[in-house]
This record gives structure tokens, sequence and C-alpha cells, in this order.
């Protein structure tokens, strides 16, 4: 029998294969801060995407390095004369799995991390949803449609809310849909809402960033780990996620709670407590 020639002009990559960081290069690491912000799992949004395209047009160094330099020609053929579909957005999705993989295959982490505390002497709350006094006018970016996120009943007359979040109690942080969070965001912004937790000022503005709502579908907890308090996000999904102190402020980072390791290699310095506490608490040994 005679080898017949391939119909395609190369051979297909490998998938595992498609992301391997050539050998001898380095990262760009101020795209990898940008993927990092998107990173873990889940749905990648229009927001993110946008911003990630603007990065890599006003950043040369960015476009001509790895992973940026493959990047950019798939968000310019996405963003080609359409806004991203569904499906678009679930295969850079994938893309950025790929890309978070291999860097975490590489990587270690810096950060001095300190040692486990046991679950009995780290408190546990509900992450409280505040009420406010007024209704706030949200427009959506990519279809120009507004709706009307009422703070006052944590409520919103967009198409999803009443049925994905409508039958949750008040206080319960999981009726935001991203409009919700738009709201609170602006509120808490201009200090409209006092005795707010700095580090739920910082979850409502990095979701509002991103243009993401709060998943209803996880659970939400307020740790407070040798006095500093940390938000965790668990139980749906693949990926853990905390949003952390970090410096002067608060970042969000991403655990893979089966393969126990934390995206791009960083993690907080409350590592260690965090990954026994979604351990616990998926395996139902903590009342969450």
């Amino acid at each position: 029998m005679t080898e017949l020639d391939s119909p395609f002009g190369s051979p297909f990559e490998d998938p595992a294969d498609a992301w391997r960081l050539p050998d001898g290069e380095e990262p760009h690491l101020e795209t990898l801060t940008c993927l990092r912000a998107i990173g873990g799992s889940g749905e990648v949004t229009n927001k993110e995407l946008l911003a990630l395209g603007y990065f890599l047009n006003e950043h040369r160094d960015a476009r001509h390095s790895w992973p940026g330099e493959k990047l950019v020609g798939i968000l310019a053929e996405m963003f080609s004369g359409h806004a991203p579909t569904k499906s678009d957005r679930d295969e850079i999705h994938a893309d950025l799995e790929l890309i978070e993989r291999e860097c975490s295959r590489g990587s270690s982490s810096t950060t001095a991390v300190d040692d486990p505390l046991p679950l009995s002497s780290i408190k546990i709350e509900d992450v409280p949803l505040p009420m406010g006094d007024r209704t706030v006018t949200i427009e959506c970016d990519d279809s120009r449609t507004t709706f009307e996120a009422d703070l006052h009943h944590q409520s919103c007359n967009c198409p999803t809310w009443s049925h994905a979040r409508g039958k949750l109690k008040l206080n319960d942080i999981r009726r935001c849909c991203a409009h919700l969070v738009s709201a609170y965001h602006q509120v808490m912004d201009n200090g409209e809402l006092s005795g707010v937790q700095p580090v739920l000022k910082e979850l409502m503005a990095d979701r509002d960033r991103r243009g993401r709502s709060l998943d209803p579908r996880s659970k939400w907890k307020l740790l407070k780990i040798r006095m500093r308090v940390h938000i965790a996000i668990f139980g749906h999904g693949d990926w853990g996620y905390v949003y952390a102190p970090d410096g002067a402020g608060f970042s969000r980072f991403a655990y893979h709670q089966h393969e126990k390791r934390w995206s791009f290699g960083q993690m907080p310095k409350s590592a260690k407590t965090v990954e026994l506490f979604f351990e616990e608490a998926l395996a139902g040994r903590v009342n969450v």
C-alpha cells in the first residue's frame, strides 16, 4: 500500500504540546499577571478578553514573547467584525488552561508561606451581603441594554436573576448577578456603605472589572486566619479560589483542588491553611 500524502499543509499539533514553552525561552511575566487575573476555571468573559487584547496591543514586548505572540493573533481574529461568541470563549478558555498548566509545570513560588493552622483555630462565617438604600441603573457593555439593580431588596430585573438567584435568602452573597456586582462596586467605591470588609470591596471591584457574577453554585465563606480576613469560594468545579491579603491590599488566588496546586504557582501566605480548609470542607468534615 502506498503511503498517502496528508491533505493538510502541516501535521496536527498535539493539544498537550500546543502551548509548550520553547526551550531556553522565558515567559513574559506581565502577560502571565494578566492571565492569572483571569485564571482558574470557568467561562472567560468578553471584558476579560478585551482587557487582555488591549494589554497585548499596547505592549510590543508582550506581543513578541511567549505566550502573547500566539494569543494576539487568536484575539485579533476573534474580535474581527463581531463580539466573541460562547464558542469562541470556550476555545480560548481551553488555550488559557493549557498556558496555565505549562507555567505551573515549571514554576516555583517565592512566597514565604505560613505553617498551617488547625481549622478549630480559624473563624469561618458566611460572607455578608450588605443592604443598600437605593437602586442603581447598570448598562451592559455588549448590548447597551440597562437593568435595575436594587440594593435594598438585593435583586435585579435582568432575565436570569429570578431563575438563578431569586430563591436565595436575603444577605446571601450568591444573589449577586453581574449587574448587582457592578452596583455594589459603585456604592462601595463611593463610600456609600459603611462597615464593609476591605476584602469584600476588593471582591466586588475585581468581579466588576472582569464582568463576572458571583457563582450561585459555589459556597462562599469568610475565613479569619491569623487575624487576616479572606474570602474562600469552592464546591463547584475543579478550582477553588481565595481573596487573600497580599501586600497592602488583596489578591485573588486559584487552587486546583484535585491536583493540589496553585494557578501559575502563585499562592497566599496562608496557602497551607487554605488548602486544609478546602480539603476538609469538600470531604464534609467542616460544617459549611
